[in-house]
């Protein structure tokens, strides 16, 4: 019964991220709104199912990191992808600075908004290099790192303010809106994942329902950034591009963490039995 559900929900997943890229694909194509308002549709039943199907599923013990249970979907891998996307936002707020600031654009709220942003991403690389060696069975436990876990909080906290520094006011095309939902839902996991990681015992349901939907979010996103670039919607060197990069660089550590927490719930679960 419980397969089945899963297979329900994946079936569902996959409809309406499939249905919302060709939905998207088709309102950039054509720049019509209803277009747009189908595909905001379908990014609203994709959160929404994710959002059931996460409340509908317990936490999980985060047991011993890298020794346990084999694989862990190469974890180590996945969060060295992820340092590599942070040190590639690193690279590309550090140019935006230098180009504002050449412009003379030397606002005080823009230039601490950006400079803040690129300490914290490369702060990050170092937190996910050191996530990486951890899962590849060095003998260190990266939960051991205690107020460090809070750095990509603040990381995707800075995004956020970078986004109201750098416009002054919420856009609401729907790129805009696709963007601003992601960072919501990263600012969330990191809030979570840097609970977990402090108490280091159990991760809790909320922190892998904001994995889940973080995911999801972050590759819709990533394939809109995509879609927009090769259709001459926006320029190679638009900030926003290496956001997007970045994000699903992230992304791919995020979903394999959210599987491999399940897939040590099942194990530990069928062990008792």
């Amino acid at each position: 019964m419980r397969s089945n559900g899963i297979r329900l929900y994946t079936f569902f997943v996959i409809f309406c991220i499939s249905g919302a890229l060709i939905i998207r694909f088709a309102s950039v194509l054509r720049g019509s709104e209803t277009l747009n308002a189908v595909f905001g549709v379908l990014v609203l039943l994709g959160i929404g199912i994710n959002t059931y199907q996460g409340l509908m599923t317990d936490g999980a013990e985060l047991g011993e990191i890298g020794r346990l249970y084999g694989t862990n979907f190469r974890l180590d891998f996945f969060a060295q992808i992820a340092a590599a996307g942070f040190f590639i936002h690193f690279i590309s707020q550090a140019v935006l600075l230098f180009k504002g600031v050449t412009g003379r654009r030397t606002e005080a709220h823009f230039v601490v908004a950006i400079a803040v942003s690129a300490v914290l991403s490369l702060m990050c690389c170092v937190y996910f290099t050191v996530v990486r060696m951890t899962y590849s069975k060095r003998n260190y436990d990266f939960r051991e790192l205690y107020f460090f876990h809070l750095v990509p909080l603040f990381w995707s906290l800075s995004e956020v303010f970078s986004v109201i520094a750098d416009s002054g006011e919420f856009d609401r095309d729907t790129d805009s809106l696709l963007k601003y939902a992601t960072l919501i839902f990263m600012t969330l996991f990191f809030f979570c994942f840097a609970r977990d990681m402090d108490r280091g015992e159990e991760i809790k349901r909320t922190t892998l329902l904001f994995a889940r939907l973080f995911s999801y979010l972050s590759m819709l996103y990533f394939f809109d950034r995509l879609m927009l670039l090769l259709f001459g919607k926006v320029s190679l060197s638009d900030n926003d591009n290496f956001l997007a990069l970045a994000g699903i660089m992230i992304c791919g550590f995020v979903f394999f963490f959210e599987k491999d927490a399940y897939n040590k719930k099942s194990i530990s679960n069928s062990s008792e039995h």
